[in-house]
């Protein structure tokens, strides 16, 4: 919903765009819709740990040493949503001063820019990938790691562990299929998501110049 009230037009290979939605009439700035997007998007990716965490929790038993209070889960939350939710205030906080300096010099070096690079609406976030990518790729990992740990951890106690004897057949089946939809429903959405970020990473490291004809 957020991104059909942005429409945003991103600017390959350059960092940078213009919004196109409502949100320019209400006169919401770049920056501002840029966080609320991301802030939202690091909200989700939150949410989905915490599907995670929830399905760990209920399917190890109370005596693993992975089974954690309540507190230390909720601390664990607050955690994802606060460094995920505010992922991309780094960016905003080292964008450029002046961004009619940096359009100017995106023209001098870049064979295609976009032909609305000037417009006033447009907005470059970052000049060069060389700090970003690395910042992103290691939020990648730190979600990765998390989620995978707990879905491998969970996968060892319901399908080879011997821990499983205190749990019925019919419960550890049913746990089974929940981890599998689970899993299911974080990797669709997520491939869908990332699929467009991961396009325009590579394309900015690359420099592939799509617009040109």
């Amino acid at each position: 919903m957020l991104a059909s009230l942005a429409t945003p037009r991103v600017f390959f290979p350059t960092i940078g765009g213009r919004p196109l939605g409502i949100f320019v009439k209400l006169g919401i700035t770049v920056p501002v819709q840029l966080y609320v997007g991301f802030g939202c998007f690091g909200a989700m990716v939150a949410s989905i740990i915490l599907s995670f965490l929830y399905r760990h929790q209920v399917t190890v038993n109370q005596d693993n040493i992975l089974k954690c209070n309540r507190w230390f889960q909720i601390c664990v939350m607050v955690v994802n949503y606060v460094l995920l939710s505010n992922a991309l205030l780094p960016a905003l906080f080292t964008s450029p001063d002046s961004q009619l300096a940096t359009k100017i010099e995106i023209l001098r070096n870049e064979p295609c820019p976009a032909k609305d690079l000037l417009h006033p609406d447009s907005y470059v976030l970052q000049s060069s990938v060389d700090r970003l990518f690395p910042y992103f790729c290691g939020l990648v990992v730190f979600v990765g790691c998390q989620c995978a740990f707990m879905g491998l951890h969970c996968s060892w106690v319901l399908f080879f562990s011997t821990l499983t004897t205190k749990l019925s057949r019919k419960t550890r089946k049913m746990q089974a299929k929940l981890l599998v939809a689970l899993v299911a429903q974080f990797a669709i959405p997520t491939t869908l998501c990332y699929c467009p970020m991961a396009y325009f990473a590579i394309t900015t490291l690359v420099n592939h110049y799509w617009q040109c004809k």
